[in-house]
């Protein structure tokens, strides 16, 4: 008796113990990438999937991409897009998606940082090294007719922090306004940085610091959140909070943002910069810009080009 007593307390802890080993294996987290509701810049979250293969995991990712997002500040960058199929070069470690003629139906800003959110968002798969998009199975087409390769993490610059990180140095020209409202003043300065943080997000943080100048002034005011960064295409999408325009002139927000874009373009990989503030593209009355709110640098309003730090 007491031995079949013995054997049934085992049998009953082999199933306790067998039961916790079947509880159910947590998921592996992804980081979705959203458009904000302005659709001029990127806002993520953290959602949790199932364990899967690389085309299956990709197959629930393009379906999250595709449903209603989670709250109104964001909006799913496939909505209003449908996708033909995905496929998987485990050689290459290269996904493809290819969508129909809806994709077509992008354009400038938007169908920037769409193919960007879908990329980013299944370059997180295990194994994938790369991202194609295709439209009815035929590369994209950039507006200069270029085609739009496989996209990999090097092909973005996002605001990166955490992780090792080792110092690097760069030699940064860098503008502020003047005092007088002239124009802008340029100081250049060699600079140490981590290596986990972007060049453009370092650029910015010295603009919001008092420049050498006595007769300058910050380009972005003391205090500013700098809430996204992002780089594609060659242009530097930044999104500030609302004191980056509170109580400002226009002629003051004029200089502000070509102070940003003159220092942003110095960096080989920034051609144009799109501000917005709250998430609310930024356009100014009387400011030269291009379509869609993209500035470009301007030369001309540079008081010192050849004597730095004095106007």
């Amino acid at each position: 008796m007491r031995k079949t007593g013995f054997l049934s307390v085992m049998l009953i802890l082999a199933l306790v113990f067998s039961a916790c080993g079947a509880k159910k294996e947590s998921g592996v987290k992804y980081k979705l990438y959203d458009l904000n509701t302005d659709k001029t810049g990127i806002v993520t979250e953290i959602i949790e999937l199932n364990k899967a293969g690389t085309l299956k995991t990709a197959e629930k990712l393009l379906k999250e991409m595709s449903s209603k997002a989670s709250s109104g500040d964001r909006t799913r960058p496939m909505t209003k897009l449908t996708y033909q199929g995905v496929w998987f070069d485990a050689d290459e470690g290269k996904l493809t998606v290819s969508f129909d003629g809806t994709y077509n139906n992008l354009d400038g800003i938007e169908e920037t940082l769409t193919r960007s959110c879908i990329c980013l968002t299944l370059l997180q798969i295990r194994g994938v090294s790369s991202v194609k998009i295709e439209v009815d199975h035929k590369p994209i087409k950039l507006a200069n007719q270029t085609d739009v390769g496989a996209m990999s993490q090097n092909s973005f610059v996002l605001d990166f922090t955490g992780g090792d990180s080792v110092m690097q140095s760069a030699s940064v020209s860098l503008y502020y306004p003047s005092q007088n409202g002239k124009g802008l003043i340029k100081e250049t300065k060699n600079i140490s940085y981590a290596s986990n943080m972007s060049l453009e997000r370092v650029v910015l943080k010295y603009l919001s610091a008092q420049p050498e100048s006595k007769k300058a002034d910050r380009a972005i005011p003391e205090n500013t959140s700098l809430i996204n960064l992002y780089v594609a295409d060659g242009v530097c999408y930044i999104n500030f909070g609302s004191s980056f325009t509170n109580n400002a002139s226009d002629d003051v927000m004029r200089l502000r943002v070509y102070a940003i874009a003159n220092s942003l373009s110095g960096i080989g990989r920034v051609k144009r910069v799109q501000i917005s503030v709250d998430g609310k593209s930024l356009s100014l009355a009387n400011v030269r810009d291009s379509e869609n709110g993209l500035y470009v640098p301007d030369d001309s309003i540079v008081l010192n080009k050849d004597k730095e730090g004095e106007e």
